[in-house]
């Protein structure tokens, strides 16, 4: 082999060794980077999914015994009158996004029954109301609220000498103050007071105090 022919050889050997030499330089930083890349994907921390609370969206219903002292003023016939009804109701109601807020509808049934000698009366309720209900301790709920109700009343008046009839229904605005007690897990049980006092204030029937014992299930 002559000498420029070696001097050739050795100029094309070293040219490829550089090229190689830079090959496996972009494949080993090209490595590098993929590793790096997948190791800070495996080291991001995942979102936590936050579980619904069920209890916070939960329905209830149940049922009651109630009773009402109410004031009926008929001063066209010459009528004053006040006594206690008692009857049953039935509610339901769902929480307001929060286990602390509710609201709630209950209809009312109250039997015929004396306000004086000469007067008997039944009645009907139907109520609206927003209740809330922070915790005063394990298991132990207040209940303080505020609603609307419209009320029908039919009363009887008797005289001697004929039977008066009147029918009526009036709208009411009513406070609440009560406890819810839980005995299981969806079941809870308690009294509940309220005042109605009228929005129309030419109704023969007046303010009246009312009180109800209630069983709550929870859905």
């Amino acid at each position: 082999m002559t000498g420029k022919s070696m001097l050739l050889f050795t100029a094309l050997m070293t040219c490829a060794t550089n090229v190689w030499a830079l090959d496996d330089d972009e494949s080993f930083t090209s490595y590098e980077s993929i590793v790096s890349e997948l190791k800070t994907d495996a080291e991001e921390v995942l979102p936590v999914r936050e579980e619904t609370d069920w209890a916070a969206v939960a329905m209830h219903g149940g049922l009651g015994v109630t009773a009402s002292f109410i004031n009926v003023e008929m001063p066209d016939i010459g009528i004053t009158s006040s006594g206690l009804l008692k009857g049953f109701e039935a509610h339901f109601g769902f929480n307001l996004f929060s286990r602390q807020a509710r609201a709630e509808a209950a209809f009312r049934n109250y039997a015929h029954d004396a306000l004086s000698n000469r007067t008997a009366a039944d009645m009907r309720e139907l109520e609206m109301r927003i209740v809330f209900l922070p915790e005063l301790r394990d298991r132990l709920l207040l209940r303080m609220g505020a609603g609307v109700s419209q009320r029908f009343v039919d009363v009887v008046v008797r005289n001697p000498s004929d039977e008066i009839r009147r029918s009526w229904s009036t709208p009411y605005y009513s406070l609440l103050l009560g406890f819810e007690k839980k005995i299981a897990k969806t079941v809870s049980v308690g009294p509940d007071f309220s005042h109605h006092a009228v929005l129309d204030a030419s109704s023969y029937s007046k303010s009246a105090w009312d009180a109800s014992f209630r069983l709550n299930a929870t859905f």
